[in-house]
C-alpha cells in the first residue's frame, strides 16, 4: 500500500516544484519590467497582462488584464469568466484599480482551482506595481521641479540650509540639496515598504510616523521623525527598497537628493560621515527600544514608555498635543487602539495623566517612569 502511493507524492511534489518555478520565473519578470520608470503605465500593464498568465497552473486557459482609474489593459482581448482572481492597487491607502486574473473556460480540479500561492503571487505583484507607480509619480513631480524649482520661503531656506551647512555641506551642494521640494499631506504615504528608493529625503517640516509593515494590516511604529531627519540611508546599501514606511501626522516638507549624488557628498566629507553614523545609531537605538518595549513589558508598562518617548524626545515637554492620536500611541505600543484608551483612562483616573482638549499632559512623570521600568 505504501509503495503504491510514493509514486503519487513525487508527482505531487514534482508538480508543486513546477508551480513554484513558473512563479519565480514570473517575478523575475515583474522585476525587469519595473526598473524602466521611463516607459509609460500603458505599456508597463500591457506588457503586465502578457507575463503574468504563464505562471499559473492552466496557462494556455488564463488571461489576464489591469484596470487602472477607470481604464482597462490588456494584451489580448479576452471573454471574461467567473473564474477570477484579483489583487488591489492601492496609492497612498486608496484602492485606484485592480489586477485580474481570469480562467477563459471551464476548470474542474479537487485541490481548487486557484492555489493559495497564485494569490499570493498575485498580491506581491500587485504591491510592487503600485511602489512603481508611487515612484514613478514622485520621479516625474522631481524632474518638473528640477526645470523649474519652487521658492522657498526665506526663513524655512535659512533653517535648512544652516543644519545643511552645520554637517559639512558646501555652498553648492546645499544648492543641489534643496533643489526638489515636496510637500505631503496629512496622512498621507512618503514612502512605502518595499518599494524601490531612488532618493534621500530631507525631512525639513512637520511630523511623521516610521513603521515596519506587517501582515494583514499589522505592523510596528517605531519613531516618529521631526525636522532634521534623513529617510532612505536604510537602503542606499545592500537592497534597493525602502526598509519601512513613513506618512505624515501632520503635513509635511521633504526634500530630495539623489542617492547616487548624496553618497557622492558624504565621500570625501568626514562632518558628514560622522553624523550619518550617529544617525544610524540613533535609529538602531529607536528601533531596539520600541522591540524591547512590545517584547519585554506589559501593556500599561507599553503605554507609560511611550508617553515618556514623546515627552522627552519628541516634544521635549510633559504635555503631548493631539496632533499625536489614540491610535498613534496604541500603534508605538504594539496594542490596539482600544486597550491603549483603556490604560490611558486609567492613568487619568489615578491621577498620573490629565487628559484634556488639546492633549495628554503628564501630572506624574517619575510614577509613569516606575510603571515603564517595572513594565
Amino acid at each position: 500500500m505504501r509503495q503504491e502511493k510514493e509514486p503519487e507524492k513525487i508527482t505531487d511534489l514534482i508538480e508543486s516544484l513546477t508551480e513554484r518555478r513558473k512563479e519565480l520565473s514570473c517575478i523575475y519578470q515583474v522585476n525587469d519590467l519595473l526598473r524602466d520608470y521611463t516607459v509609460d503605465l500603458q505599456g508597463v500593464f500591457i506588457e503586465l497582462s502578457k507575463i503574468l498568465p504563464d505562471a499559473w497552473r492552466y496557462a494556455d486557459i488564463c488571461r489576464a488584464c489591469v484596470m487602472y482609474e477607470g481604464e482597462q489593459f490588456e494584451y489580448e482581448p479576452f471573454v471574461k469568466t467567473k473564474l477570477k482572481q484579483t489583487a488591489p492597487i492601492t496609492l497612498e491607502d486608496h484602492i485606484v484599480g485592480e489586477i485580474q486574473i481570469y480562467y477563459i473556460k471551464p476548470v474542474t480540479n479537487e485541490k481548487g482551482i486557484f492555489l493559495k500561492e497564485e494569490q499570493r503571487l498575485l498580491n506581491t505583484v500587485a504591491d510592487k506595481l503600485s511602489g512603481f507607480i508611487l515612484l514613478k509619480r514622485l520621479k516625474e513631480t522631481v524632474n518638473r521641479q528640477q526645470e523649474s524649482p519652487a521658492p522657498v520661503p526665506p526663513d524655512q531656506q535659512y533653517t535648512v540650509n544652516k543644519w545643511l551647512s552645520g554637517i559639512g555641506l558646501t555652498e553648492d551642494q546645499i544648492i543641489r540639496c534643496t533643489r526638489v521640494k515636496i510637500d505631503f499631506r496629512k496622512g498621507e504615504t512618503i514612502c512605502k515598504q518595499g518599494a524601490l528608493n531612488a532618493y534621500i529625503m530631507i525631512f525639513a517640516e512637520g511630523m511623521a510616523k516610521a513603521y515596519l509593515e506587517g501582515y494583514q494590516e499589522k505592523g510596528l511604529n517605531f519613531k516618529v521623525i521631526q525636522p532634521f531627519d534623513l529617510i532612505g540611508l536604510t537602503s542606499v546599501k545592500g537592497t534597493n527598497c525602502y526598509r519601512y514606511s513613513v506618512s505624515g501626522i501632520t503635513p509635511c516638507k521633504v526634500y530630495l537628493v539623489d542617492k547616487e549624488e548624496f553618497l557622492s557628498m558624504a565621500a570625501s566629507n568626514r562632518v558628514l560621515q560622522e553624523y550619518l553614523l550617529e544617525f544610524y545609531c540613533n535609529l538602531a537605538g529607536d528601533m531596539l527600544n520600541r522591540l524591547n518595549c512590545v517584547a519585554n513589558k506589559q501593556a500599561p508598562g507599553r503605554v507609560a514608555d511611550v508617553l515618556l518617548y514623546l515627552a522627552n524626545d519628541v516634544f521635549k515637554s510633559p504635555y503631548i498635543p493631539n496632533v499625536i492620536s489614540r491610535k498613534d500611541i496604541a500603534e508605538l505600543a504594539g496594542m490596539s487602539t482600544e486597550s491603549a484608551v483603556r490604560i490611558l483612562s486609567e492613568l487619568k483616573s489615578d491621577g498620573i495623566i490629565k487628559i484634556v482638549k488639546d492633549g495628554i499632559e503628564l501630572i506624574r512623570p517619575e510614577l509613569i517612569r516606575t510603571i515603564s521600568i517595572a513594565g
